[in-house]
């Protein structure tokens, strides 16, 4: 399974490679040491997505079938998709990382995952695409 998390605080403590350069282990430690050090309870992630074999018909009849498969404590925030389908541009938020991995344990026989914790700039996301309609 490829999961590619961007760590982009350089290095990590010890003299240890971020981003690209480091190891599996060493990504998935760099991103919890930046969810730590946000001040909100609430992390955000830009989930991209690439359809494997470049078969996103075989993503799209799972999720027709399945829905979305997000665990309890996951919540999706919208979803934009390339014109020419080559990538997919989610927005999840959760209190706790390992609810992103179980997801994409779900799809990552479909799709390949690039994983990118953002900080909503100029104001608060959540009100945005969270808020549940009354």
């Amino acid at each position: 399974m490829m999961i590619d998390i961007r760590c982009s605080q350089g290095d990590r403590p010890g003299g240890r490679p971020s981003g690209a350069a480091a190891r599996p282990v060493e990504r998935l430690a760099c991103l919890y040491d930046q969810v730590h050090r946000m001040e909100e309870d609430e992390m955000l992630f830009m989930i991209i997505e690439r359809f494997r074999n470049q078969n996103a018909d075989a993503a799209y009849q799972r999720f027709r079938e399945q829905g979305r498969l997000e665990p309890e404590g996951l919540t999706f925030g919208g979803s934009w998709v390339e014109a020419n389908l080559d990538r997919c541009f989610q927005l999840m938020e959760c209190d706790d990382a390992s609810l992103i991995q179980r997801w994409v344990a779900q799809w990552s026989d479909l799709v390949s995952f690039e994983i990118v914790p953002v900080v909503a700039k100029g104001g608060d996301i959540s009100e945005t695409f969270f808020s549940q309609p009354h």
